[in-house]
């Protein structure tokens, strides 16, 4: 039992660093094109975004049902929810709306609001941070999650900096 559990959770960490890349994969489109990067690597990126997107929902998920849900049943315990825990159930449960609405068919009935709902992706990209640098502490992952959080807010505030520069 205790070792089937470890074994799991040892999968769900795999699951929680595959969501990790994928949203990085996702987001990464995005980040170029406001620091003003052009490559031949954007456009491509931008063709299976919203696949990356939906992939890092759906790790995510399996995720969370792997290190918190199934050996909770497993266990037969009460769920208890460590604050590392719950922002990562935050951060899942944001990423669900980006997850329904990453179709055509959302864009087009929400429209601006479809851009609005989107922009979550800055809130989530520190949740994720938050999440795993609580539970690991200084760590390689913890690192690199918050030179992407970095990156992806810095590219924002690069993207206002330049539109106000613009319209003097």
């Amino acid at each position: 039992m205790v070792l089937s559990i470890w074994h799991e959770a040892r999968d769900g960490m795999k699951l929680g660093v595959a969501s990790f890349v994928c949203f990085t994969v996702a987001i990464l489109p995005g980040m170029l094109v406001r620091y003003g990067i052009k490559s031949k690597l954007v456009p491509i990126l931008y063709l299976y975004r919203r696949e990356f997107g939906k992939l890092m929902f759906l790790f995510a998920l399996n995720h969370y049902l792997t290190i918190k849900v199934f050996p909770t049943i497993q266990a037969q315990s009460t769920v208890t929810f460590p604050f590392y825990q719950f922002i990562g159930f935050v951060a899942l449960f944001l990423s669900l709306f980006l997850f329904l609405t990453s179709n055509d068919w959302a864009v087009k009935k929400l429209g601006k609001l479809w851009q609005k709902l989107h922009k979550l992706v800055y809130v989530i990209v520190w949740l994720i941070f938050l999440h795993v640098a609580i539970a690991q502490g200084f760590s390689p992952l913890s690192t690199l999650i918050f030179i992407v959080a970095i990156a992806e807010t810095m590219s924002l505030v690069n993207f206002y900096l330049t539109k106000l520069n613009l319209d003097k």
